[in-house]
């Protein structure tokens, strides 16, 4: 099992949002999509 930490960064305005999640290479492809998902969410 391989950790691995993603990052997303959203620009609003002048405010960065960093979202860091951690997980391993199982569950990798359900970790983008849901990070998208919450990109999604805040841009709402």
């Amino acid at each position: 099992m391989v950790p691995v930490i993603g990052s997303i960064f959203m620009q609003r305005g002048s405010m960065l949002m960093v979202l860091l999640a951690g997980g391993d290479k199982r569950s990798q492809d359900a970790d983008i999509v849901n990070a998208l998902r919450i990109a999604k969410e805040w841009k709402e």
